[in-house]
């Protein structure tokens, strides 16, 4: 429905700078791995860039609670750690559909350990991220959430504006009232 010419792109989110110390998160990926009313497991995929070679404290926390602490030997550069989080009676996220898009907040923070074996007391880098615990399956064109079945109804619908970085945070959330009044799910 826009000029096939148009490009939409560029820079159309807030830029920001940040300041770490000699170790710092690159990349941060967390993914919900599995999702029940008991439990739910986090999975983190993160890319750690060091200064030099060193040991961390890696601390994880999912809502209020610290949920996972570990050592990491890195070496100088870019470094890949993956772990794991249990998050015990958490409620689940549910599209609008089936229930409330409840969300967890999640904090990653790195400690150089020092040569003596102390922690330094400053964080040498923060990453704060939220995510939606749940377990999204399709089979056979089939959507299941959380282990219920959804029958997903959805459009394809041009964004507010076709220069995005001009779409106000009001047109963009009147789009998505639009699209729950009509029960869109995407």
């Amino acid at each position: 429905c826009f000029d096939p010419d148009w490009n939409p792109g560029g820079i159309w989110r807030p830029v920001r700078l940040s300041e770490t110390g000699p170790v710092r998160i690159s990349r941060l990926r967390v993914t919900c791995s599995e999702a029940s009313d008991e439990r739910a497991v986090l999975f983190f995929d993160a890319l750690i860039d060091a200064a030099t070679a060193t040991t961390i404290e890696l601390r994880t926390t999912v809502g209020h609670s610290t949920d996972h602490v570990s050592e990491e030997t890195l070496a100088a550069g870019e470094n890949r750690v993956e772990w794991r989080v249990g998050v015990e009676g958490h409620p689940l996220w549910w599209p609008h559909a089936l229930g409330d898009p409840n969300l967890a907040d999640v904090s990653v923070e790195i400690f150089v350990i020092n040569e003596d074996g102390s922690r330094c007391e400053i964080a040498s880098d923060t990453r704060d991220v939220t995510t939606g615990l749940r377990s999204v399956a399709m089979r056979n064109f089939r959507w299941t959430v959380n282990g219920e079945r959804l029958f997903v109804k959805a459009v394809n619908h041009g964004p507010a504006t076709q220069r995005l970085a001009d779409a106000t945070s009001h047109q963009v959330a009147h789009d998505i009232e639009l699209a729950k009044d009509a029960n869109l799910d995407m």
